[in-house]
């Protein structure tokens, strides 16, 4: 009996093990989606002078040739251009689910915990 304890223990550690690692991914994409939605509102406008990043902290100035149209990844590696009120649309609904996701995982963790605690009092 105290086996099947000690294994069903560890089997809930790993499922909160699992959902944490999701949950700081999910949150880690959630500011991610958040800084593109303010960048894509505060974008400026056509002539403005700007830095683009080419990575590893390096940038090319550039000028920016139409703030409209914005190309935004629709899953898969497919993009489109999509006019800047829809960008901020779809960003905003990408938001919307993370935060509902990040919610659902928060409460299975609790219904986990919850688990773990109620096992460890069995005899």
């Amino acid at each position: 009996m105290k086996e099947e304890k000690t294994l069903k223990l560890l089997a809930i550690q790993e499922g909160m093990r699992v959902l944490q690692e999701k949950e700081r991914l999910y949150s880690e994409k959630l500011i991610e989606l958040r800084e593109t939605l303010e960048a894509v509102k505060n974008i400026g406008n056509a002539g403005d002078e700007v830095f683009i990043p080419l990575g590893s902290g390096n940038f090319v100035r550039g000028s920016l040739k139409d703030t409209e149209k914005i190309l935004v990844g629709l899953g898969a590696g497919v993009a489109a251009l999509r006019t800047r009120e829809d960008a901020e649309k779809i960003l905003e609904k990408r938001i919307n689910e993370l935060e509902k996701a990040l919610e659902e995982l928060s409460s299975q963790m609790e219904r986990l915990a919850s688990e773990f605690e109620k096992t460890q009092k069995e005899e």
